[in-house]
């Protein structure tokens, strides 16, 4: 019995760490940056509360979003579109639930989404905002690979 116990104290410790390291970072550097906008982020797009914290991104990296400074009354959504057009993500936004969150998330082919190769995810992506309440964004992924990532990033179609 006690064999089995061990190694899932050991999980639970080790998630709790790895949680506890996600959320310092997000709360800690992410949020630091942003009180200049030009000092640790010198690269990232904004429109309205949303900024993308740098405009390129390769292959394989992930796509980090900050939202600061939503109003009470905002609420909408705001989309991720591909080169191609194809909707890739989605977010929620309720100002009168948090005014400040952050977003991450990597471009992957996905056969779900019809995007069958790291190809069509390179080019200048565009995120738009329900009833165009702010001007669309756009960052561009790059035809180079975030080292290691070549193995993760692979046709699925």
């Amino acid at each position: 019995m006690n064999k089995v116990i061990i190694p899932v104290i050991v999980g639970i410790i080790a998630a709790i760490i790895a949680v506890s390291y996600f959320v310092m970072l997000s709360k800690n550097s992410i949020n630091e940056g942003f009180e200049e906008q030009t000092g640790e982020f010198p690269n990232a797009v904004s429109s309205g509360p949303v900024t993308i914290l740098a405009y390129e991104h390769r292959l394989g990296e992930n796509v980090f979003v900050h939202i600061r400074g939503l109003g009470f009354n905002e609420k909408g959504n705001f989309r991720f579109f591909t080169p191609q057009g194809v909707l890739f993500k989605t977010v929620a936004y309720d100002g009168s639930i948090s005014s400040d969150f952050n977003q991450y998330f990597k471009p992957t082919p996905s056969k779900i989404l019809d995007i069958c190769t790291p190809e069509e995810l390179i080019g200048e992506w565009t995120v738009t905002f329900d009833n165009n309440v702010y001007p669309p964004l756009k960052f561009k992924v790059t035809d180079e690979y975030l080292r290691g990532a070549e193995e993760q990033i692979y046709p699925v179609c």
